[in-house]
């Protein structure tokens, strides 16, 4: 969602000068139902720079950053799979 930054490393809290991607085209073209948000800082991001361009639903998810110890492999995957599979026909 993020077509440029300026970061520390790797450390989401020192995202600075954001430049957001456009996303109209491809939602405006197509039949997307949802925008998935890969953990706090993608969705914060994502409500911050986009979401009052797009009339679509946003779904927060947990990060699947090794950073992320809160949750192993079987819960996030447990979590995405269920949250996937409300949009999936």
């Amino acid at each position: 969602m993020i077509k440029s930054c300026d970061i520390e490393g790797s450390k989401d809290t020192s995202i600075l000068n954001v430049i957001p991607n456009d996303l109209s085209n491809i939602l405006n073209n197509s039949n997307v139902e949802a925008i998935f948000t890969n953990g706090n800082t993608a969705y914060n991001l994502y409500l911050k720079y986009s979401k009052n361009l797009y009339n679509i639903n946003t779904i927060k998810l947990p990060s699947t950053s090794p950073a992320n110890a809160s949750f192993n492999f079987e819960k996030l995957f447990e979590i995405w799979n269920k949250s996937l599979k409300c949009y999936l026909n």
